[in-house]
């Protein structure tokens, strides 16, 4: 009891408390922001209710069989359901997901954006209250809310989870070994576990920037040694988490030689020919224009969403007026009029990250560390070329 006593008495709340007041914000203004939950309503998202209508056989068996299903018959006449609602009840990761997920969703997503971003804020060695200020920041650009709303749930997940997996990797190179190992292989398990491994192979490349910079720098200091030790702690922490997802990354892979995404069987030849993989066409239609990449300053630059709502005011609501249309009806046409004219087939926003934001970014190039800068600024230009 003594060891005990003595144990607390040395933890420093005082230290603590900045970061439970951010954890208490952080669900403040999810929940206000999203206040019908509290309502008792549910966001209605198109993937959201799609997933639900191919998974609901598998859930409706697994609840009333012991064991689990890995086949379904209400996708393509039968097909694996290693996409649509794989149950792995022995992976440890689903007791962290079941904390997180017993808040109401959407407020879960936007909660684990803003935990997430914050840890890696921290990581870089910001103080607490300008890592909730980086956060909200990151949180509230516009692609992460509209992914929520079209119901890309695993793609949002990854998005969160990838940010302290980097803080995670930075913090190794930084020295601290066993934190960032361990910090390395816990984050990067549940990055995998949200299974959109597109984002991964992101995160793989904005890593693999870093790891570049980093040893150029350790050659020039010659503390190679200490690098070389850092790339062991990550390759076991990377070993843990595939281990620890080895079974929806398997299956995938397995799975993946039979689509469209494969070798071409016949079936699919609009779109992929005699080819292995899909077309190009296809795999970039949703990719952004050059110019469009102006949407991350000036939000309407390719005039907003395919279907969003107009005012009286505008001047297609005037021109209707003149042409002697009744308000009434006036109103019901601009409800939902289709803005876009970007290359995109259609979209339910832009990608705006804030004038603000981006004013921080051109600031940050002449304030922020040598060594920071020359793996982030490069990252940014290669993946904002992707975009395209």
């Amino acid at each position: 009891m003594k060891l005990i006593h003595t144990g607390m008495n040395k933890i420093d709340f005082r230290a603590i408390a900045p970061h439970l007041v951010a954890l208490l914000l952080f669900l403040i203004i999810g929940f206000v922001y999203f206040v019908p939950v509290i309502e008792g309503k549910e966001l209605v998202a198109h993937d959201t209710d799609s997933w639900r209508s191919m998974a609901q056989e598998t859930i409706a068996y697994n609840e009333t069989h012991d064991d689990v299903t890995l086949w379904t018959n209400s996708m393509f006449g039968g097909m694996p359901n290693y996409q649509i609602s794989m149950n792995q009840p022995y992976n440890i990761l689903q007791y962290v997901e079941k904390v997180i997920f017993s808040i109401p969703r959407p407020v879960y997503n936007v909660f684990l954006y803003f935990i997430c971003f914050y840890i890696l804020l921290l990581a870089f060695g910001l103080k607490p209250w300008q890592a909730v200020i980086g956060s909200i920041g990151f949180t509230f650009a516009s692609y992460n809310f509209i992914i929520i709303a079209a119901g890309h749930n695993s793609k949002a997940i990854t998005i969160a989870y990838i940010a302290p997996m980097i803080g995670a990797v930075y913090l190794t190179l930084r020295k601290k070994l066993l934190l960032g190992g361990v910090l390395t292989a816990f984050f990067l398990s549940l990055a995998i576990r949200a299974n959109h491994v597109q984002i991964l192979y992101y995160a793989l490349i904005i890593l693999l920037f870093f790891g570049v910079v980093e040893f150029i720098y350790s050659l020039r200091e010659k503390t190679l040694p200490h690098f070389f030790k850092v790339v062991g702690v990550l390759v076991v922490a990377a070993v843990i988490a595939i281990g620890m997802n080895a079974t929806s990354l398997m299956t995938t892979y397995e799975y993946s030689h039979y689509t469209m995404r494969g070798k071409s069987n016949g079936l699919t030849s609009d779109l992929q020919s005699s080819q292995h993989g899909l077309n190009k066409d296809y795999i970039t239609q949703w990719s952004y224009g050059i110019d469009e990449s102006m949407t991350m300053l000036i939000p309407n630059f390719k005039g907003g969403a395919s279907g969003a709502a107009l005012g009286m005011k505008s001047e297609t609501a005037q021109r209707l007026k003149s042409l002697g249309v009744p308000d009434s009806q006036i109103k019901e046409i601009i409800k939902q009029m289709p803005l876009y004219w970007g290359t995109q087939p259609f979209t339910s926003g832009p990608v705006y990250l804030g004038a603000i934001v981006m004013f921080l970014f051109v600031l940050s190039l002449f304030v922020v560390d040598k060594r920071m800068k020359w793996w982030l600024l490069p990252m940014i230009i290669l993946t904002l070329m992707l975009s395209w």
